[in-house]
């Protein structure tokens, strides 16, 4: 998950919004790196990719079903109102996408929609892992290890390969 709050966080996001963007071709949508484009879609998606390839792909659907090839912020906000478990929760009464945008980047609003895509029972709360188990490479038995950084590798390996198959997905 990206945080709006911090700048390489946010820098991140929008890299991946390029990626999406890039991927959609020849669909037609607002500029996703705007700031404030940006800045809806991390409201919209509380700076989850999966989210994020989620909405898109409903927007794209539903243009399909249009027959056309042109997605605009009202349909990504029917996106949103659509393929979001907490879009009636989303703080702004008008949603990420119709809200004003000198509302949408209040800490107050950023906290709120985190809150509620944490409510989900799906939702990592994970945190840093910690992996106790027996050492079986020569130890004796009954000995723990914790080895974070093989998790953290794993882990990024994990969120890696979860990017690579959302943009594919998208294409």
């Amino acid at each position: 998950m990206f945080d709006w709050r911090e700048d390489a966080s946010r820098r991140e996001f929008k890299a991946v919004l390029s990626g999406f963007q890039k991927q959609l071709e020849p669909f037609e949508l607002p500029d996703l790196m705007s700031n404030g484009m940006a800045l809806r879609m991390f409201l919209a998606t509380a700076g989850r990719i999966g989210i994020a390839a989620k909405l898109l792909d409903r927007a794209i659907r539903n243009a399909i079903k249009r027959g056309s090839v042109k997605i605009r912020t009202e349909d990504l906000q029917i996106a949103f109102d659509q393929a979001v478990w907490y879009a009636a929760k989303f703080p702004l009464s008008e949603g990420p996408f119709g809200a004003p945008l000198e509302d949408c980047g209040e800490n107050l609003v950023l906290q709120k929609v985190i809150e509620a895509a944490n409510e989900d029972l799906y939702a990592d709360k994970s945190g840093e892992v910690s992996v106790t188990g027996q050492d079986t490479a020569g130890s004796s038995p009954g000995r723990n290890k914790t080895d974070k950084s093989r998790v953290g590798k794993s882990e990024n390996r994990r969120k890696e390969r979860q990017i690579k198959d959302a943009l594919r997905g998208a294409a």
